[in-house]
Formats: structure tokens, sequence, C-alpha cells
């Protein structure tokens, strides 16, 4: 069983996948300041390669709802799912659909850990990945 990225190299490792590459920049910059691992996929099919050639899993994954390019967010959640097993991947999608949308409802269904609303802000983001990953922030920090 692979083992998550901070567990086998002592820094927290997040995947972006998301179509649009403004957003995708954003979220590196505003991540990376952080001293995280950030890595960028524009499509599911993109990142479902990144994480097969990977000898680790990412400790966390922040996952674009709305999708124009191949598979749904819903769906690509759903792969990553059946791919990570029993490894717990905090899988948080960003969406601008609110709370008790449909949108909200399938990713529930495909195993979305939270929710993160548009247009991305550097606190919720990182209070995001504190509160899913709080050993591996924690641990950072102290390093």
């Amino acid at each position: 069983m692979k083992r998550t990225h901070y567990e086998a190299h002592n820094r927290l490792c997040i995947l972006s996948i998301d179509d649009d590459a403004v957003n995708l920049l954003v979220i590196e910059q505003l991540l990376s300041q952080e001293g995280w691992r950030v890595v960028s996929a524009q499509d599911g099919e993109e990142a479902l390669e990144f994480l097969t050639e990977e000898d680790t899993w990412p400790d966390f994954i922040f996952l674009d709802y709305q999708m124009n390019v191949g598979d749904s967010g819903d769906e690509i959640c759903r792969k990553l799912r059946n791919l990570f097993g029993p490894t717990p991947v905090p899988i948080v999608m960003c969406t601008a659909f609110g709370e008790g949308s449909d949108a909200i409802s399938k990713c529930r269904e495909a195993g979305a850990t939270d929710f993160l609303l548009k247009p991305f802000e550097r606190g919720k983001m990182l209070e995001k990945v504190h509160l899913h990953c709080p050993d591996k922030v924690r641990a950072d920090r102290d390093h």
C-alpha cells in the first residue's frame, strides 16, 4: 500500500485539479508560500497519470467541481476514492455552488471530504488544509 507524501518525505503535498490554468497558478502561489509541495493537473486524466507515476499519494486534494475538460469533478472524485482505497486522502471540492445545491449532493455521494466556495481566498484554503491535515501541518511548522 502506498504511503502519503508526508509519511515518506516529511513535507505536505497538495494536488490541485482544475481546468482553469489561472486557478491552478493562484492555488500554487497561495499554498507554496507555506513550504508545501503543490502539484497541478488540468483534468482528471492528468491527475490520475501523476498519481500512478508517483510513489506516494498526495496528502490533500483541491478538486474543481465544474470541469469543462474530461470527467466532471464528482466523477474524478469517485475515481480518486477508488484509487486511494483505504488511504484517507482529504478531497475538498471547489465550487461556486452553495450548500444545498445538487452539485454538493453529488460530490458528497462521490466521496468528497469537504467544500470550498470560489473565489479562492488564501485564509479559507489554509483553513481547509489545517482542518483536514492538522498533525501534518503542525509537524511541518516544527521543522
